[in-house]
């Protein structure tokens, strides 16, 4: 890991870092074993996909970076809808990373978190909700979660198609 002074944590996700999130995202999704993403010739698929969520106007997204001088070595991203049942907003959190040799490493997944829920306050949303991978160090995202103020308030089934 670099020198603390090489992390910066910045409240967008720039066109050119595509590339390095597409990777961040397979990444992840290989650590998870949760669902598979493409690679290879499908990788452009999922560029223009990230492309078509991250910068469209008529989708209303958050996404915080974290980077070690130039390379994406964290993220957090949310979709924000409405909140039928409150009539408010709602950051529905879709992604949470960083890279492993980044984590337990000073406050780095903390202001990662406290960025990225400050984010979601500024731009109006009353509510996050924050669903994690059962099978993944449950105990720890729990306690994590709880120090920031989530509660347990549901349940989450997933199908993929």
């Amino acid at each position: 890991m670099a020198n603390k002074d090489t992390i910066t944590i910045q409240t967008w996700i720039d066109e050119q870092d595509v590339d390095q999130l597409v990777s961040l995202l397979i990444e992840a999704s290989n650590e998870l074993n949760y669902m598979s993403l493409p690679d290879g010739p499908d990788r452009e698929h999922a560029k223009e996909h990230i492309l078509s969520t991250f910068f469209n106007d008529s989708v209303s997204t958050v996404c915080i970076a974290v980077k070690d001088k130039e390379e994406l070595v964290g993220v957090a991203s949310a979709v924000v809808c409405p909140n039928p049942l409150e009539f408010s907003w709602l950051a529905v959190t879709n992604l949470v990373y960083l890279k492993p040799a980044y984590r337990n490493k000073g406050r780095l997944g903390y202001q990662l978190l406290k960025t990225y829920l400050d984010v979601c306050k500024e731009i109006g949303c009353k509510a996050v909700s924050f669903a994690y991978i059962k099978n993944k160090s449950p105990k720890a995202v729990k306690k994590f979660l709880e120090h920031f103020g989530f509660t347990h308030a549901e349940e989450t089934y997933y199908k993929e198609f």
